[in-house]
């Protein structure tokens, strides 16, 4: 089964409750968040964006980035991920 279908199907058992929902799904709802190369699969785009609209959620934009250290995973290399 897709992601976005146990999304769904969470967003039916949780029907009256607040719920977060978070991570990095591997996908882009909007063309100015690619980075990178130009040709990209509509179809993984158009099925998150779908998604997104059923389970009725807001997307909350980045706000820059954050520098993550060595504090979660001692000697990793540092990275970075939007807030």
């Amino acid at each position: 089964m897709q992601l976005w279908d146990e999304i769904r199907k969470l967003k039916s058992i949780i029907t009256n409750d607040a719920w977060l929902l978070t991570g990095d799904f591997n996908v882009i709802r909007f063309d100015n968040e690619r980075l990178g190369s130009q040709d990209r699969d509509k179809k993984p785009i158009q099925e998150f964006e779908d998604c997104v609209h059923q389970i009725d959620v807001d997307d909350v934009p980045s706000k820059g980035l954050v520098s993550i250290k060595e504090k979660f995973n001692p000697g990793a290399k540092p990275f970075k991920y939007h807030i």
